[in-house]
């Protein structure tokens, strides 16, 4: 079957699953590299590679859309990026990077790599050049939906239906049961696209 465009089914699919496992890689990179103090165990990495995973996939449509819907790009309000980040969450994600020199470091050699390390490439944009910049680019999304979570002192749960609640509370800030709900399903729908195998979720076995 072939829609409008002439584009099978199955090559869509395949597309978008191929797309969901880029994602799902990046995710774990950064649940696994990003740390303040020192790195996470796989199972603790893993709890919080999935959130991300889920994060990203709720707000963006399955990595879809790098712009709230109802927003031009040469607006600076609404959700940029995978991760949908406004402005504020933008400001409070640098706020956290000068004030720990570790985690400005490990953020920046996740983010560039570990060779021409530049720790302070953040402060030389100013908001609106961040906003842009985070559309275009799904690390950098990712870095901040990482940095954002960051914030909350608790630690991530492990299962989804809590990692849900959790969500509503830190990352969308209100508690609303419906929302929180819609970030469950969403989160079971592209999981299951992107089919995890038995030794990537093996990790499971440490909870």
């Amino acid at each position: 079957m072939t829609d409008l465009a002439g584009v099978s089914h199955e090559h869509r699919m395949t597309s978008e699953v191929a797309t969901l496992r880029v994602m799902w890689d990046l995710c774990v990179s950064a649940a696994r590299e990003i740390y303040s103090t020192r790195p996470p165990s796989a199972f603790y990495a893993y709890r919080v590679a999935r959130l991300l995973f889920g994060t990203g996939a709720h707000e963006s449509g399955g990595f879809f859309y790098n712009r709230q819907i109802g927003f031009g790009f040469q607006s600076g309000e609404g959700g940029h990026g995978y991760w949908q980040q406004e402005v504020g969450a933008i400001l409070e994600c640098k706020g956290r990077l000068d004030g720990s020199a570790a985690l400005r470091l490990e953020a920046a050699k996740w983010f560039f790599g570990p060779k021409d390390v530049d720790d302070g490439w953040y402060t030389r944009l100013n908001a609106e050049e961040l906003l842009a910049f985070t559309c275009v680019s799904p690390r950098l999304s990712c870095l901040w939906a990482r940095l954002y979570y960051m914030r909350d002192p608790e630690p991530v749960p492990f299962m989804a239906e809590e990692q849900a609640v959790y969500w509503g509370r830190v990352y969308n800030t209100r508690e609303e049961p419906e929302k929180n709900a819609k970030w469950l399903s969403d989160y079971w729908h592209y999981m299951t696209m992107l089919g995890l195998s038995p030794a990537e979720r093996g990790v499971e076995g440490g909870r």
